[in-house]
């Protein structure tokens, strides 16, 4: 009769394997870039963020590393649009790399890896 009172001691006991996955990494996601209307080719073409990485922090660096390479850039400000088919769009800085490869991402079946490719520029452009 005992037995009862240990029962709820149970689901304390149950919620600290569900804390040890809590700790694993979150996934990686591998960022193909694309350069347009860069006077280079972009090199390296692609990184790996974890998926609570922003785009804010992916920009940053992605800027960080043109501006460095290259110093006759037509500007010195760095543009990351997501393109998919005939929809383009600048994803707010604030915005996960995990959220946006859910909804714009593909499979990448060579890399094993989810893959969300973004284009990089000087400048805004249409389509």
């Amino acid at each position: 009769m005992d037995s009862s009172p240990n029962a709820p001691a149970a689901p304390p006991a149950a919620a600290a394997p569900a804390a040890g996955a809590g700790p694993a990494a979150p996934e990686e996601v591998l960022i193909k870039l694309q350069g347009k209307g860069l006077p280079f080719q972009l090199n390296p073409n692609q990184l790996k963020r974890k998926a609570d990485a922003t785009i804010g922090e992916v920009q940053n660096l992605v800027s960080s590393r043109l501006l460095n390479r290259r110093q006759n850039l037509v500007s010195s400000v760095v543009h990351v649009f997501i393109t998919r088919g005939s929809e383009c769009f600048i994803p707010s800085p604030d915005q996960t790399v995990g959220n946006l490869v859910a909804l714009y991402g593909q499979d990448d079946f060579v890399e094993k890896a989810r893959v969300l490719t973004l284009t990089v520029s000087t400048q805004i452009f249409q389509g």
